[in-house]
């Protein structure tokens, strides 16, 4: 269910960011964040200077992108529900970086304009992305190691 999760988180950002490419080629242009989102979308489609064509199309990717978070917050009620629920979602918690607190930080950066809460959050933030890093790194010697071992081949 998390990767579901972030599967649609990833599938609303994407959304929300072709939303705002596609209205600033219109000269339409707000700023980052589920508010602004909805504001410029509620402008576009209200106003009397755009194309029926660019109104329709806005409020499909609206319908979309609504949909996608109403989505998010089912799986994220499930989640809950589960965690609270069971022994082995407890256990869970008490692990750094998990669900709530995985959950709690999106939600407080969503709220707070990526504002961290605390030193422990930026920590597992850098944490997170140092090790994106090295798996990076290390997906690349891998692929150029298999790259030269078969041009050794020929």
């Amino acid at each position: 269910m998390h990767r579901i999760r972030e599967r649609l988180i990833r599938n609303k950002t994407a959304l929300s960011n072709q939303i705002r490419g596609l209205l600033s080629e219109f000269g339409v242009i707000f700023p980052c964040g589920h508010v602004a989102l909805c504001a410029g979308l509620a402008q576009v489609i209200d106003s009397e200077q755009r194309s029926n064509q660019l109104k329709t199309m806005m409020r499909e990717l609206k319908a979309e992108y609504e949909d996608t978070r109403t989505r998010i917050k089912a799986i994220e009620q499930q989640l809950h529900h589960f965690v609270n629920n069971n022994e082995s979602g407890k256990i869970l918690l008490s692990i750094p970086g998990t669900y709530r607190n995985t959950h709690h930080n999106a939600t407080y950066r969503d709220t707070h304009h990526n504002a961290m809460r605390n030193t422990m959050d930026v920590f597992m933030l850098m944490m997170g992305v140092l090790l994106r890093m090295i798996m990076g790194v290390l997906l690349r010697m891998i692929r150029l190691s298999n790259a030269i071992y078969n041009f050794t081949l020929l």
